[in-house]
């Protein structure tokens, strides 16, 4: 075929019946392509021919034609046109890092999907079979792409029920017990305060708390606090009192009541104690409990989620997720384990009256297992151990069931053909399981039951080698080590810590570790999950090393368990947890590279996208940055991030605040200090607020800085000894130096927001003129690949909305995509030199002139008129 008798158009067209009539009508085939593809493949039109388009107007002809290319330039990406396509797609992605996770963990770039199904993996010669003129084609960019995550283990109610009370998670005690005392003061006598989240470990002064502290702030509310491993409350007299907890009133099976040296109730109340405070507490309305499900779907969708174990469901979420489903507001896939404590709860007529089933509302909702507790938490030392705590002498922990008691709870699940997921944290409850799992198969042998323990944290070594000789699954939660690490060797002693969470053992006797957060207990964050597997480090990056390193899995175990090990876990391996062609077309596109990233990102991996089942669930907003710290967005109460040329600001209140630093405030300077690290830095007042460069800020007190384009992201991590103390022999590196180092990164971010319509008109940093010949090739380099244009200002308009930047004779580069953005920004210049001239350059004309500018620069009213006051 020459070149000039058949081309190929690809339009950006919303309706079909256009696109037939073009190619009726037309020398050419036509196809769609997504505006990201269109701007993508426009960078190519100039190297063929359109009859006619001399004559079109050029603004008119890209309009109308995204890109118009030869078949020999589109070989491997579009059929021939002879020979239709075998199966069309009704999407293809194309220019992507993908890791499938298959058998081999092999790449791709390439992913076609038709309905909720995969049609193709492979690179993008392959996909050529599968577009037709409707599919839709998405220009990745060389974006990493991951199966979707499946949450190997959680509770999905209780994420969302956690938005409906107090937050005290990471907060100090005096924290807690202030938002306890403004909630008493908005309620009504005799309303419940709920809260969730405090670990006394974090505390100044650790130690389980007591109620009188919380009577001091709440003598007319009862209240009940969840400690963060979800085994110990703290309650109030008044909670107390309602439950007829007295300092006589006898401990259950599975419980502790705390009491204080003299034999009077401390507060707080472990496992089954627990319970019996926790039934007089009202129950949510069914409305509310459905809103804590979408909050919760609409929480684990942004972070890439697109299934979720329930483990330990009761029988009424069960009826909201169908009633969910039916209405279309649930898409997320759950798999869901009814919490089987007693034969004779509402759990267990369930198992009685259903069988195990998968598969419902199109692969959404799943029913296969059970969830039974067998111990409390180490934290609180609900654990049941075989030894007495090493800091508690005496005390084992607390079994939930007697033999014969687990026994008869676990037959009516395993006889009624239910997996079984056994809460077991201590090595005296892992031992019970076990003895109870080889008496159920030798009794009633299964055919692939998929027996599993959940947690699997303190394991004699014994009882390991046991656990995979039965095939029992672990599910076992990376951040679990990382959390307990604080404590964990206290309450094992030296010799019992070598066997706990101990992952790498288990991998490498031949077993799987089903990934998951616990959350609520964790936060559910799996890029916070991967990282403490990779690292065995907590995100603030403590024990540099790793603690008991030798128990590290590699980057691909770690994927592999928040992928197809839970897929295994629920029966489903055949179904998702890979990118396979068959298999759902789950996945989420992500900021950084995993398998390549420095590890210490990790944590701070952003989804920038999630899809679950072909359809798109999820897109990060990157219309402002984020700021991470220790892998959480940082809080900014003052309002929007100021962002002027190369740099932004943040309150330096909000910022210290995020990170428990202090301040100390001087002439025109803020001095920061966090632990021994100290930085003194120079200020911009906005409305009484000070506002400090958010990269000098976090450099000066020891943290690395990293800028991802991609998610608009600032990831810090802690310097490393070796680090920092090269950083301290080095002398500081000038900011030109530092502003030519990051040059990639602005402009990237700002074609990228150019690109995506979420800015018409942005700027690089500014450089020096000597620069210009250097910069502007890779400039243009840059823009063409995202479709941006730019303009080489040597005298930047900055109005008030810039008047603390000082240019001194430096050029930057003006972004932009279209031609008339750019003429209105040069008309405000040369209006202002008009003004300047005539002397009529008044304050309100330049707060007119500079609220125009704003607007052209897609800042919001508020941070405008903030720029404007801080003028």
């Amino acid at each position: 075929m020459h070149m000039d008798t058949q081309f190929i158009f690809f339009i950006f067209a919303e309706n079909d019946d256009f696109v037939k009539w073009l190619t009726e009508n037309c020398g050419g085939v036509f196809y769609t392509v997504s505006r990201c593809a269109a701007r993508t493949l426009w960078g190519l039109s100039n190297l063929v021919k359109w009859k006619g388009m001399e004559q079109m107007k050029r603004r008119t002809a890209r309009a109308l034609c995204a890109a118009g290319l030869s078949l020999s330039l589109l070989a491997g990406l579009v059929p021939a046109m002879a020979a239709g396509p075998a199966e069309v797609a009704d999407s293809l992605y194309i220019n992507g890092n993908i890791y499938t996770v298959d058998e081999d963990f092999s790449t791709a770039t390439t992913m076609a999907v038709k309905g909720d199904r995969i049609l193709y993996v492979g690179d993008q010669a392959g996909a050529e079979a599968y577009v037709g003129a409707g599919t839709e084609i998405t220009d990745l960019g060389g974006k990493t792409v991951l199966p979707g995550l499946i949450e190997g283990h959680m509770h999905v109610s209780n994420l969302g029920e956690n938005h409906l009370k107090l937050d005290c998670y990471f907060k100090s005690k005096e924290d807690i017990l202030e938002m306890v005392r403004q909630a008493a003061k908005e309620a009504e006598p005799g309303e419940w305060i709920q809260g969730s989240g405090w670990l006394d470990t974090l505390w100044d002064e650790p130690g389980f708390p007591s109620k009188e502290e919380l009577d001091a702030v709440s003598p007319n509310n009862p209240v009940y606090l969840l400690r963060a491993d979800n085994h110990m409350g703290w309650f109030n007299s008044m909670a107390l009192e309602m439950a007829g907890i007295t300092k006589d009133t006898p401990e259950p099976q599975g419980g502790q009541i705390l009491k204080t040296d003299n034999g009077e109730l401390l507060g707080c109340l472990t496992d089954n104690a627990a319970s019996m405070v926790i039934k007089v507490i009202p129950t949510w309305s069914a409305e509310a409990q459905k809103n804590a499900v979408l909050m919760a779907q609409e929480e684990l969708f942004s972070y890439g989620f697109t299934s979720a174990t329930d483990a330990g469901t009761k029988v009424n979420y069960i009826q909201h997720y169908e009633d969910l489903y039916e209405s279309g507001e649930l898409k997320l896939r759950i798999y869901a384990m009814p919490m089987l404590n007693s034969t004779d709860s509402a759990e267990a007529g369930y198992i009685r009256e259903h069988r195990p089933v998968n598969g419902l509302y199109d692969n959404h909702l799943s029913i296969m297992g059970v969830k039974v507790l067998g111990d409390g938490a180490l934290g609180s030392r609900g654990s049941a151990l075989l030894e007495d705590y090493s800091d508690d002498p005496g005390n084992r922990g607390s079994y939930r069931f007697t033999d014969e008691e687990i026994y008869n709870v676990m037959s009516l699940a395993y006889n009624n053909g239910y997996q079984i997921a056994y809460h077991a944290i201590g090595d005296g409850a892992n031992h019970q399981v076990l003895n109870t799992y080889e008496r159920l198969l030798k009794e009633n042998p299964r055919e692939d039951p998929r027996l599993r323990i959940e947690h699997f944290q303190v394991v004699t070594p014994e009882d390991i080698d046991r656990a995979l000789e039965l095939g029992i699954l672990t599910a076992m939660q990376f951040t679990h080590a990382t959390s307990d690490l604080s404590m964990a060797e206290d309450r094992l002693g030296p010799e019992r810590i070598q066997t706990a969470y101990a992952w790498r053992t288990v991998l490498d006797k031949g077993g799987i570790i089903i990934g998951g957060s616990d959350a609520p207990v964790e936060m559910v964050n799996p890029f916070h999950g991967l990282y403490a597997g990779v690292t065995r480090m907590t995100r603030a990056g403590e024990p540099e090393g790793g603690w008991y390193a030798n128990q590290k899995v590699t980057r691909e175990e770690a994927l592999r368990a928040f992928t197809i090990w839970a897929a295994y876990g629920q029966f489903e391996e055949d179904l998702k947890g890979s990118l396979e062609p068959g298999k759902l077309a789950d996945f989420v596109v992500i900021d950084r590279d995993y398998m390549t990233c420095p590890e210490e990102e990790i944590k701070d991996i952003q989804a920038l996208m999630t899809v679950s089942g072909g359809e798109v669930v999820y897109t990060k907003d990157t219309s402002e940055p984020t700021i991470l710290w220790q892998g959480k967005p940082v809080t900014l109460l003052s309002g929007a991030l100021i962002e002027q040329p190369g740099t932004i600001y943040a309150s330096a209140s909000d910022l210290a605040g995020n990170i428990s630093a202090v301040l100390e405030r001087g002439e025109g300077t803020v001095t920061v200090t966090c632990g021994e690290q100290s930085a003194e830095l120079p200020v911009k007042t906005v409305n009484g607020a000070d506002y400090v460069p958010v990269r000098a800020f976090f450099e000066g007190i020891g943290y690395a800085v990293t800028w991802c384009p991609d998610s608009r992201t600032v990831s810090t991590s802690r310097m490393s000894t070796a680090d920092t103390s090269e950083a301290a022999a080095q002398p500081p590196v000038d900011e030109y130096s530092f502003r030519l180092g990051n040059f990639d990164g602005t402009v990237g971010a700002f074609c990228d927001v150019i690109m995506t319509g979420a800015k018409e008109l942005a700027f690089s940093d500014p450089f020096d003129p000597e620069d210009e010949p250097l910069l502007t090739s890779y400039v243009a380099k840059k823009c063409e690949g995202y479709g941006v244009k730019y303009y080489i200002d040597k005298d930047l308009l900055l109005t008030k909305l810039f008047s603390t930047v000082e240019m001194d004779g430096q050029w930057v580069y003006i972004l932009y995509a279209d031609d008339a953005v750019l003429q209105e920004y040069l008309e405000l210049k040369q209006e202002e030199k008009d003004m300047i001239a005539a002397g009529t350059y008044t304050e309100k004309a330049q707060i007119d002139l500079a609220t125009r500018y704003g607007k052209l620069m897609g800042y919001s009213d508020a941070h405008i008129a903030a720029s404007i006051a801080g003028a």
